[in-house]
């Protein structure tokens, strides 16, 4: 009941909220071990969708995190899968990213990012989270497969280089060397 317009008007009247629309951030992990230098930059890339993830989940935002599931050495064609996993809680977010692996034969990330918006087409955000050999024109694929009216980041795990930020094309790229690195430019980011 909202009693002051009813008192105003005379007429009983109620005010019904309706349910905003929350905000949807996919994260896709590449897991091709081609795309990072070492074990190393994986572990990092990983540590980033975490990172990211909880973030979401604390921020109240609906979260996937995907990653391409092994293609197995008998399929004579090329398989399109993707996995999904748990994100209701940090907790089970963070178990479910422990036991995320490289892998030889993998979907690569644009598909895993095509997948990923057929899957759930209400996506605002996502981050597309690789390793340092990765290719631009991978990486510009991966980011293509979502929506114009979706905000793209990719990070890139580099352990040798320099953080920086760029833009290729219409996606932002944030290239790391250690977590710590994501926490300072997109606080950056945030103040330019």
């Amino acid at each position: 009941m909202h009693w002051k317009s009813t008192a105003k008007t005379g007429t009983l009247m109620v005010r019904q909220y309706e349910q905003t629309r929350r905000s949807r951030m996919v994260i896709a992990i590449d897991t091709d071990r081609d795309s990072y230098r070492d074990e190393d930059e994986f572990e990092l890339a990983v540590s980033v969708a975490a990172s990211l993830g909880v973030r979401g989940v604390r921020d109240g935002r609906d979260v996937q995190v995907v990653v391409g599931e092994e293609i197995p050495e008998f399929a004579r064609t090329r398989v399109r899968s993707i996995r999904e996993l748990p994100t209701m809680t940090e907790r089970i977010l963070m178990d479910a990213l422990a036991g995320v692996t490289s892998h030889d034969a993998v979907n690569p990330l644009s598909e895993v990012s095509a997948l990923a918006v057929e899957a759930h087409s209400d996506v605002s955000l996502a981050f597309l989270v690789g390793g340092s050999t990765m290719t631009a024109a991978g990486l510009q694929r991966a980011a293509l497969a979502f929506p114009s009216h979706v905000g793209v980041a990719a990070v890139i795990c580099d352990l040798e280089g320099e953080p920086r930020l760029r833009r290729l094309g219409d996606a932002t790229v944030i290239s790391i060397g250690v977590l710590d690195d994501l926490r300072q430019i997109l606080l950056r980011g945030a103040q330019s």
